[in-house]
């Protein structure tokens, strides 16, 4: 044994060396391998450290002012930048100065630039990124802002029950107008239907006595006619004239009777020529179509019988009154029962000026003015049927009739002759036609027609007018002569007009642009006939819904409400740094003013209504508030004694005609209520505060004051509670249906943002002129450079230290390793 190991020398060498030359190529390969992981290691931390470089590298203006996150995606030394910092992080400093550990990891290698690549519509111009951003922002902030305006001004809120009651009684008020339309309708129908005797007696009869009037003409030339051929010798050529003459005017009078065309003109009479030949006498053709008697009878017939459509209406117009009543009745009943489960009745006695007013019974009077009056007509027609061609002494004697005419031959030429001097064209109307008011045809009253002239005089009173007092809005009164309605009417007018007055004296002037592009537009006045449209304005707009029901529209607005609170608390409005000196900065820090704020003191009217004038902006707003407040004011302005007491006066005045005393009461409160809120209009844009509904100490304007002088120096200290303009455009947003979602505020805000750091960075100061130049600049400001998603790349060829070796590259089995291996390295980064 021990000879054998003696034998063995050089044996265990060889063994083992053998077996290093695997574990050489093994290790030497797992060293490559581990280069490659460490090296990617270090790479993806170099991104990741770069990556948070360029986070860093945002817009620190747009967010500073908006607190938004961005990266200038165009600036040109972004990508120096990032290698740099890749550079720094991977060797300590400049790779050229590379370290003995970096040098033994990355030895021989090769280094890409690093790349940065920004997702394709990951700005901040995208509604989606925007938003995300803004909500992020806000998700602290924003209720509180909300909720701080929003739901402490609707603390005990009762204006949804207020509303339905009164939004009853404006529908009584909006139906008595109809009814009292209704009436002045009735009115005219009687007037015409009162026509009858001159329309159908001496109107369309008239024609048939023309036609009587012409045929007596022919029969006077007829009885002469005749008359000369009896006398001329027998057979002579004068007695053939005077016998063809005779003929011609026969032919005359029975086309005068039947009608046709050509018509007879003018006679010429027979002679011989002067050949001695007999020329038969002839009538001169004019081609005109004469209607002739029985024509007239037919028409004046029809007529008569058309007419009826008169009395018809009168009597219809009556019915529809009369229903109208009974509706209206119905809901003055059902307005009365709401207000006995409301708190208090502020409408007090005005219930029974509306009963007063309806209870005029129309049907019975009508139908009895139709009967008598188709009565009537029967008596013409049938009187017409008989007309004859008569003997004006002796009526009873034989005459022509209608059939006689058409037919009229030689015996009833030798029939003139006898009674021609005393025929009598004309017919007798029948007497007895009674008007409406039961006046007959000499003005003098029938019995049994009382009833119906007290009520033509309602209806006279109600359109012409009459004497009696009227109420000043200062709560003095006058006497009029006549007309005192339309006086009454007048006074309220005109001061609807000094409304009118002070509330165009609200100009839309903000501190802030007035238009973008300097596109100017000329601004409206506000037209007075639009104030009471307004109240309609608000229903339709759903403004007094978000009063009703406050939660309901918060929780509709989950979507937007975050969107809705960033806008409100960095963006100016109206009121904003209002009373004069406030100073007041968005949720942000930043003070608003005109250096930031391009329209500012418009920029939430801008988001609103979105027109590039904001004088127009303001405007829309202004008359929603306007509308709004006269909703509230209307609800409030039964409760105010002084106001109550004239508005009673005006319907005592016209006691005697009810439904004209409501109208005017009620128009003349309506046009309180409207000047209250002119003022409070006023004090909001102004920066003070108005309550939602108002109580009797919080009234501002009573009967008497100087309504252009209280619009023009609003007294602070009569508005310092209740709810501010900022509160009254939140419900605006709320309930307009087209913020559902929030998308047009996405849109509308990304605007006001580009504009306003457009404004600020290039100090423009809200000048309309330089910002139409700026617009006018290639590579401007624009929210879309603002990149937020974006991927960063370094890609590096790691050479193999063993692998790459002499002995290596000879290969094994013809196969030979690489000297290097390219590997790539990508973060994705985002706000």
């Amino acid at each position: 044994m021990r000879g054998f190991f003696a034998n063995s020398k050089g044996a265990l060498t060889v063994f083992v060396t053998l077996l290093l030359i695997p574990a050489i190529l093994a290790s030497g390969t797992a060293v490559d391998l581990s280069r490659i992981y460490t090296a990617r290691s270090i790479i993806e931390d170099a991104n990741q450290l770069a990556a948070n470089a360029v986070l860093s590298q945002y817009d620190a203006l747009a967010n500073e002012l908006y607190g938004l996150f961005g990266v200038t995606g165009e600036d040109p030394q972004l990508a120096e930048m990032i290698n740099e910092y890749v550079e720094i992080s991977i060797f300590g400093g400049n790779r050229n100065e590379k370290g003995i550990g970096t040098f033994q990891l990355f030895y021989g290698s090769k280094f890409g630039e690093s790349e940065i690549l920004f997702e394709k519509d990951k700005n901040l111009k995208n509604s989606d990124v925007l938003r995300r951003q803004i909500e992020e922002y806000m998700k602290f902030r924003g209720p509180v802002v909300i909720s701080r305006e929003f739901l402490g001004a609707l603390e005990k809120n009762t204006l949804g029950e207020d509303m339905e009651i009164i939004a009853d009684k404006l529908a009584v008020d909006e139906f008595m107008r109809e009814i009292s339309d209704k009436y002045k309708e009735l009115y005219n129908a009687v007037l015409e239907a009162d026509k009858c005797k001159s329309k159908v007696g001496t109107g369309s009869f008239g024609s048939v006595s023309a036609s009587l009037t012409a045929i007596k003409e022919q029969f006077i030339d007829l009885k002469s006619c005749y008359e000369s051929r009896e006398n001329a010798p027998e057979g002579s050529d004068e007695q053939k004239k005077y016998a063809e003459k005779c003929e011609g005017i026969l032919e005359k009078i029975r086309q005068l009777t039947s009608g046709g065309s050509p018509r007879l003109n003018t006679w010429t009479d027979g002679k011989r020529n002067s050949a001695g030949a007999w020329v038969p006498g002839r009538w001169t053709i004019q081609n005109t179509t004469v209607v002739g008697l029985s024509g007239n009878i037919t028409n004046a017939k029809n007529n008569a019988e058309n007419f009826k459509e008169k009395f018809e209406a009168v009597a219809g117009i009556a019915a529809e009154l009369d229903s109208m009543k009974s509706s209206l009745n119905a809901k003055i009943d059902s307005l009365e029962n709401k207000l006995k489960n409301a708190d208090g009745n502020p409408f007090g006695e005005l219930f029974d000026r509306y009963r007063e007013a309806a209870n005029y019974d129309a049907t019975p009077l009508a139908q009895k003015y139709k009967t008598a009056g188709n009565q009537y007509i029967e008596e013409v027609k049938n009187m017409i049927d008989g007309v004859k061609y008569r003997d004006r002494e002796n009526d009873s004697a034989e005459g022509f009739s209608v059939s006689d005419l058409a037919g009229a031959d030689m015996t009833a030429a030798q029939k003139a002759a006898y009674f021609a001097d005393f025929l009598d064209v004309t017919y007798h109307l029948p007497p007895g036609f009674i008007k409406f008011s039961g006046l007959d045809d000499s003005g003098i009253e029938t019995p049994g027609w009382e009833e119906n002239g007290r009520f033509f005089k309602i209806l006279q009173a109600l359109l012409n007018g009459s004497a009696g007092k009227t109420i000043n809005f200062d709560g003095s009164e006058n006497i009029e002569k006549k007309d005192a309605e339309k006086k009454q009417r007048d006074i309220t007018e005109n001061f609807l007009k000094l409304i009118e007055e002070a509330y165009n004296s609200q100009k839309n002037e903000p501190e802030g642009a007035k238009y973008i592009n300097a596109k100017k537009t000329p601004a409206a006045d506000f037209d007075i006939s639009e104030i009471f449209g307004l109240y309609n304005l608000a229903i339709e707009k759903g403004l007094t819904d978000v009063f009703s029901d406050p939660e309901k529209y918060l929780k509709s607005a989950a979507d937007y409400i975050l969107l809705l609170a960033y806008d409100t608390s960095m963006f100016s409005n109206y009121a904003t740094g209002k009373p004069v000196g406030t100073a007041e900065k968005s949720i942000a820090g930043i003070p608003f003013g005109p250096d930031v704020n391009y329209f500012y003191q418009s920029e939430w009217e801008y988001i609103y209504n979105q027109s590039s004038d904001a004088g127009e902006n303001l405007e829309a707003v202004k008359k929603l508030l306007f509308a709004l407040r006269l909703v509230c004011n209307y609800i409030s302005v039964f409760e105010i004694s002084e106001i109550a007491d004239m508005i009673s006066s005006v319907q005592e005045a016209f006691s005697d005609l009810p439904l004209v005393g409501v109208e005017l009461g009620e128009y003349a409160r309506l046009a309180f209520a409207a000047a209250e809120s002119v003022l409070d209009l006023a004090a909001l844009r102004g920066g003070y505060r108005v309550p939602l509904i108002k109580k009797s100490g919080e009234w501002v304007f009573f009967p008497g004051m100087d309504l252009l002088d209280m619009a023009k120096n609003i007294d602070g200290g009569a508005y310092k509670s209740g709810t501010s303009y900022c509160t009254y455009m939140i419900y605006f947003f709320l309930g307009d249906g087209r913020f559902d979602g929030g998308d047009l505020l996405v849109e509308r805000t990304a605007q006001l943002i580009e504009w306003n750091m457009i404004n600020y960075k290039s100090k423009i100061g809200a000048d309309e002129i330089k910002m139409a130049g700026e617009h006018k600049k290639a590579g401007g400001f624009c929210l879309d450079k603002l990149k937020t998603d974006f991927a960063i790349t370094t890609a590096v060829d790691m050479k193999m230290l063993f692998l790459s070796a002499p002995f290596a590259q000879k290969g094994i089995n013809g196969i030979i390793p690489p000297k290097t291996t390219r590997f790539a390295v990508t973060d994705y980064r985002g706000y």
